[in-house]
């Protein structure tokens, strides 16, 4: 018991307790609770490339003609392709990953 009277007697554990009460602590457990649906989601991906880049290339850039080429090439061989949903690199990911027309 004397070791738990030491510990909360101390402001700096008492403020760190006082920050997990509430809807701080709930918080924590949706985060983890979101990385493991998203880890579950992913498990059943064997081979799988992520894209992610400048939201601000317009399709007339080099590098967007690149990505959607590269993407195109990957899916090709196999890879699953997994990008953000903007625009730019991650638009030009996910025109490249479904010029094959490949069923999910």
């Amino acid at each position: 018991m004397s070791c738990i009277k030491n510990r909360t007697s101390s402001s700096a554990s008492t403020s760190i307790i006082d920050d997990l009460k509430g809807d701080q602590s709930w918080r924590i457990f949706r985060i983890i609770s979101e990385f493991t649906e998203g880890f579950d989601e992913l498990s059943g991906l064997c081979d799988a490339i992520s894209i992610f880049g400048s939201a601000r290339l317009k399709p007339e850039h080099p590098y967007y003609a690149k990505t959607v080429e590269i993407a195109d090439l990957l899916s090709k061989q196999g890879f699953a392709i997994i990008s953000g949903g903007g625009p730019g690199v991650m638009e030009a990911a996910n025109k490249g990953a479904i010029a094959n027309d490949q069923p999910l």
